[in-house]
């Protein structure tokens, strides 16, 4: 890998460590991806983003790219695979990182397609030093300074990107390749704490819209879900008449987007993956028959998303019986809880 000369600054600061990478085909809600777990480059085996004695400088990682490492991967089994890159310990270099995940669209032979323009206002509005991640398809940012505060900042958005910031117990992995015009690592103090808050609040708004759903669609209310044979109409009209969420169901189909039509596509979905038994074509049919269809909906990229979206974590849920409903509950707060997330009570 090639050092850009706008991060020169830290080539011999002992801030680097390599990393492998494994496919793991359940990442991206099962559309598979890359983990990129952390090497040490004196011993060629397991790395760390919080032990400094596992760190090195650029030029001693860069030297151990190709060659064959060994991990404990998920503290299953020994890996070995080349070492294919470095990485920067962020909170060791005093950097806050700021991740776009999937705010670049290539074609089939890698040529850019796409890009998010919501993510790109924002990377033209930090001007810190910015490259295109290691898949081509997602942009990193490095900024000194710290996140304004501890709690998790990370959104997924309803085009598919997702963003977040990190700024300790993390490491990037560097391509080398800035944007074109891109300067030196900048401190942005104001900058990340108007995105900080950014995120956090559409955060907040996409749990108080999951809650809403949730509400509608949990046991209760008037009238059964889908029955075998029973048609479009009949369901739609069952749908209409349900106590708890009638209403904004059919505001929904008819075409009521709240000024954001992305979130009310992704809202008619989380309904219809309910009363369709999490049945991903009839959804689509259905979805189709309302007001909210557009040409959008013809994107497969954007449709088969927001239908993952709504079916994320529901293939099982529904058939649960009460006890294995409340286990399931607990179990998710749990691992929220240790991941530092808090969606509030529902």
């Amino acid at each position: 890998m090639q050092l850009p000369e706008q991060l020169e600054e830290l080539r011999d600061q002992k801030v680097w460590l390599n990393y492998v990478t494994i496919y793991n085909e359940r990442k991206h809600g099962g559309a598979g991806g890359y983990d990129k777990p952390p090497v040490n480059p004196y011993t060629l085996r397991d790395g760390s983003s919080t032990d400094s004695s596992r760190w090195a400088t650029f030029d001693e990682c860069n030297d151990q790219i190709g060659k064959s490492a060994t991990i404990y991967y998920k503290n299953k089994e020994h890996v070995t695979s080349p070492v294919a890159g470095v990485g920067l310990v962020l909170e060791a270099a005093g950097i806050l990182g700021i991740d776009f995940d999937s705010v670049i669209r290539l074609d089939s032979d890698g040529k850019v397609i796409g890009i998010a323009k919501e993510a790109q206002k924002i990377w033209q509005y930090v001007n810190s030093y910015t490259e295109v991640s290691i898949s081509g398809t997602g942009v990193h940012i490095l900024v000194y300074g710290k996140k304004p505060s501890s709690e998790v900042c990370r959104v997924e958005n309803d085009d598919g990107t997702e963003y977040e910031i990190y700024d300790s117990g993390r490491y990037f992995t560097l391509s080398g390749k800035p944007l074109t015009g891109c300067g030196k690592i900048e401190r942005r103090d104001d900058e990340v704490r108007k995105l900080y808050d950014f995120i956090l609040d559409r955060r907040q708004k996409q749990a108080a819209a999951r809650s809403s759903v949730a509400s509608c669609t949990s046991s209760g209310g008037n009238g059964e879900r889908i029955v075998p044979d029973e048609d479009d109409r009949a369901l739609w009209e069952k749908m209409f008449n349900n106590t708890r969420c009638g209403s904004q169901i059919r505001a929904l189909y008819d075409g009521d987007t709240g000024g954001d039509h992305s979130r009310a596509d992704l809202a008619l979905c989380n309904h219809l993956a309910y009363w369709t038994n999490n049945d991903p074509e009839r959804m689509d049919r259905m979805f189709r028959q309302s007001a909210l269809m557009r040409k959008k909906w013809e994107r497969p990229d954007y449709r088969e998303h927001t239908i993952g979206l709504a079916l994320k974590g529901k293939s099982t849920y529904h058939d649960f019986t009460p006890e294995q409903k409340k286990a399931y509950a607990q179990k998710k707060e749990q691992e929220e809880r240790k991941r530092g997330i808090s969606y509030g009570k529902h």
